[in-house]
């Protein structure tokens, strides 16, 4: 599996992002529920009010980038 964060920044750098951009990004997928594998089913039972809730123990990333 592509480690999900290397992917993500990848991404942005092609996408011509400022590097700070990039970083804060990637700094919300570290630290947040953004990029957690568990996110829509903690959403669904109200544990998490948005993808920016600080991430918990169970947190795990998404297996491949989710472009929406």
């Amino acid at each position: 599996m592509e480690d999900i964060v290397t992917r993500v920044k990848w991404i942005l750098q092609a996408k011509g992002l400022p590097e700070q951009a990039i970083e804060n990004a990637i700094s919300k997928m570290e630290t947040t529920c953004v990029s957690c594998k568990y996110a829509q089913d903690c959403y669904k039972k109200g544990i998490i009010l948005d993808p920016s809730h600080p991430k918990c123990e169970r947190h795990e990333y998404v297996e491949q980038f989710k472009s929406n």
